[in-house]
C-alpha cells in the first residue's frame, strides 16, 4: 500500500500554518510547568523588550511533529537542533516549513524553519531526522 509519504521527494516542502492563542499558552504551561511572566503578563513582556506576551518557543517547535505525523504516520522523531531567532506573539500567524533534504532506506532528513513573513525567520531546525515505518530498513 502506498502512503502520501511515498510520493514525496528530496526538495519537497511540507507546510503548516498556526495561530497560537492565550488558551494554547496556558495549556502548554500546565504540562511544561513553565510559568515565566513573559508568557502571561504584557507588562513583563514589554519591560523585557518585547511587543507583547510570547508563545513558548517549544510550543512553536511543536508544529514540526504535527507536520511529520500527518505525512509519516508511525514515524519516530529521532533528533533535532533548535535556534530561537525571533519571538512569536500570541495571536500571530506563523508557518512551519519542513524541506526534505534526503531519504536513505527507512530514514529521512528534513530541514525546517518557521516564518512570520518572508524572509523573517523565527526558528530554524536543521538536520531533523525521522525513522519511517512505511519503508523497510
Amino acid at each position: 500500500m502506498q502512503t502520501a509519504a511515498s510520493f514525496l521527494r528530496t526538495g519537497d516542502t511540507l507546510k503548516l500554518s498556526r495561530i497560537f492563542t492565550s488558551e494554547d499558552v496556558l495549556e502548554y504551561s500546565k504540562v511544561s510547568h513553565d510559568s515565566n511572566p513573559l508568557h502571561f503578563d504584557s507588562e513583563s513582556a514589554r519591560n523585557a523588550g518585547f511587543e507583547d506576551r510570547l508563545v513558548h518557543g517549544m510550543l512553536v517547535a511543536a508544529l514540526f511533529p504535527k507536520i511529520i505525523s500527518s505525512h509519516f504516520p508511525g514515524a519516530i522523531y529521532v533528533s533535532q537542533s533548535l535556534h530561537f531567532r525571533l519571538p512569536v506573539y500570541i495571536g500571530e500567524e506563523i508557518v512551519g516549513e519542513s524541506e526534505i533534504q534526503g531519504q536513505h532506506a527507512s530514514r529521512m532528513v528534513l530541514s525546517s524553519l518557521t516564518v512570520r513573513q518572508w524572509p523573517s525567520y523565527l526558528h530554524q531546525l536543521w538536520n531533523k531526522r525521522i525513522l519511517r515505518h512505511d519503508r523497510k530498513p
